[in-house]
């Protein structure tokens, strides 16, 4: 028997948060090698496709014959978008298996998303399992998370997961295929989560109140963005334009979060990324994507154990125990077969 497994990519988006969402701007993410894992196996039974999530005990039927709802909201838009493209003939069962950086315990036990693009990994990774065309994927999956998620959010996140390390727009996607491997990503867990849909709601409407600052906020971020695009790429890596860029982009999105009376750097998460970046390998620490208490992220090169070392102290010192994480860039979806 044949097991057919599909993976993609975690993502950090460095730097493009809300103005992303605009089709003119740009934003930089990064594949991390947190990978989120499909396993595809033929079942006997006729007519269904059985969904069975590891990481949340859930087990999910569909007829092949109709479309129906579940608790699972993603589940439900994948399976909408396979019956209406006529996707699938044959029985299966998806298993879902990410690693498990996608999620973490809270305060109160629960689990919670970190913010690595764990929705898009599930949509990318389970659709994946049935298109081999990767822009063909790129356009069901778009659609399959603009239907879970209500309309809401730009796409990187799934384009991240097909495509790898890239600077994105609505319009365009260019790749960072020749990204520095020596580049990491340190993911500090503040193990609270938060709602990215929330987010994205409440800046929108002070954007949209707003129009002047609204335009001066796209045209900063776009600068920032394609400032950080060209630095990646440079060979002779410079930290201090890096450092001084980072301070004008933060500046910015705390300038917002004022504006619109919403966390995007809360304090406790300033403080982290301030110490973070004192230490000789950091390069640039943000609360990535919509911000807020899913993470911090901070790009470093080269970093040792003495700094990963520091920064746990500091960070335990603030409350958070085994919060420091380190990843290296990774590349984008991944399709195998394994004999079972």
């Amino acid at each position: 028997m044949q097991k057919f497994i599909c993976s993609c990519p975690g993502k950090v988006l460095l730097a493009g948060g809300y103005a992303i969402l605009n089709p003119n701007n740009h934003g930089v993410s990064i594949a991390i090698n947190a990978r989120f894992r499909t396993e595809k196996i033929k079942l006997q039974e006729k007519n269904q496709i059985v969904f069975r999530s590891e990481q949340f005990s859930q087990e999910i039927k569909y007829s092949l014959h109709q479309i129906s709802q579940s608790e699972n909201i993603y589940f439900d838009a994948i399976f909408q978008i396979l019956f209406e493209n006529q996707l699938i003939t044959d029985s299966w069962l998806i298993e879902t298996k990410p690693d498990s950086a996608f999620y973490s315990l809270n305060q109160k036990n629960k689990i919670t998303k970190l913010g690595l693009g764990s929705s898009a990994g599930l949509i990318v990774s389970c659709l994946g399992q049935f298109i081999n065309d990767n822009e063909k994927l790129y356009q069901f999956a778009s659609q399959a998370n603009m239907i879970a998620q209500q309309n809401k959010g730009s796409g990187f996140d799934i384009s991240t997961a097909i495509y790898g390390s890239q600077l994105f727009s609505k319009k365009e996607v260019k790749t960072l295929d020749g990204l520095d491997k020596n580049y990491q990503i340190l993911l500090i867990d503040l193990k609270q989560g938060q709602s990215t849909i929330k987010g994205i709601n409440t800046i929108q409407k002070c954007l949209s109140e707003n129009e002047k600052y609204n335009k001066h906020f796209l045209e900063t971020s776009e600068k920032c963005v394609m400032e950080l695009f060209y630095l990646l790429q440079q060979q002779q890596q410079v930290r201090e334009k890096f450092l001084k860029l980072n301070q004008e982009y933060r500046s910015l999105l705390r300038e917002l979060s004022q504006l619109a009376n919403y966390d995007i750097e809360p304090k406790i998460s300033t403080e982290i990324i301030d110490f973070s970046l004192s230490q000789p390998s950091a390069l640039w620490g943000i609360c990535p994507g919509a911000g807020g208490y899913d993470a911090i992220a901070i790009l470093c090169k080269k970093v040792t154990k003495e700094e990963i070392d520091q920064i746990n102290k500091f960070v335990k010192s603030k409350g958070y125990e085994n919060a420091v994480h380190l990843y290296q860039i990774d590349h984008g979806i991944q399709r195998e077969i394994s004999i079972i």
